[in-house]
């Protein structure tokens, strides 16, 4: 699913981080994982994931 796609199916999701490393914070919403910086964490926390996609650092999907 390319990032539209994501943000279209997923968007009413409030961002909730699942984990933390060393450069933010991540979500994992279905197979992907959303990275946000952790000097934006502050910002996007609570909000829809469709208001936040200026601030996504990267996505990618989760190989299990």
């Amino acid at each position: 699913m390319d990032f539209n796609g994501l943000i279209n199916k997923y968007g009413t999701l409030r961002f909730a981080p699942d984990g933390k490393d060393e450069t933010g914070a991540f979500m994992l919403i279905d197979e992907y994982k959303i990275h946000v910086r952790q000097d934006d964490l502050a910002i996007v926390l609570g909000l829809p994931v469709s208001e936040i996609h200026p601030l996504i650092d990267s996505y990618s999907r989760i190989t299990r």
